[in-house]
């Protein structure tokens, strides 16, 4: 049987100071990530970041500044059954790069009728791999690889 994943976008926000923009899940407090989401039929990537974005943190008032290839994680085998109606073992996803070209204050949690995030941060780079829940740190260790790499961080 041919292991499945779920299309998605990630976005890796950056402000003026190089930190990253990370928030903590509402439905698993003490769990943080970056924002991401499903592409949906027929969406194109770009639409994509920019609706979930919308959705998750309430503005899209960012540049594109690059983007990764196809990066996947796979949940634990625990966890399959209870993501996505138990279709998919996880997710591949294309990663962009966004500069932030908003204030703060633009950020909203509660934008959409269905908030994912309890709350946010602006972090360096050392604090998103020690905060990520560990099935995915192997992916946001790739991103920040590509991110020094493509000198977008340092």
């Amino acid at each position: 049987m041919e292991k499945l994943y779920r299309k998605g976008v990630g976005a890796v926000i950056l402000n003026n100071n190089n930190e990253i923009f990370m928030a903590e899940r509402l439905d698993v407090r003490g769990q943080w990530q970056m924002p991401q989401g499903g592409i949906e039929e027929g969406e194109d990537l770009d639409l994509a970041i920019h609706r979930e974005l919308k959705e998750e943190i309430g503005t899209d008032n960012f540049k594109i500044i690059n983007k990764t290839d196809w990066l996947r994680y796979e949940l634990p085998e625990n966890l399959q059954k209870n993501f996505w109606g138990g279709r998919y073992i996880g997710q591949e996803q294309v990663w962009f790069f966004l500069k932030f070209l908003g204030k703060d204050s633009d950020i909203n949690l509660t934008a959409d009728s269905h908030p994912e995030f309890a709350k946010w941060e602006w972090v360096k780079k050392e604090a998103l791999l020690e905060r990520i829940t560990e099935f995915k740190k192997s992916v946001y260790q790739e991103i920040v690889s590509f991110a020094v790499k493509n000198n977008i961080l340092k």
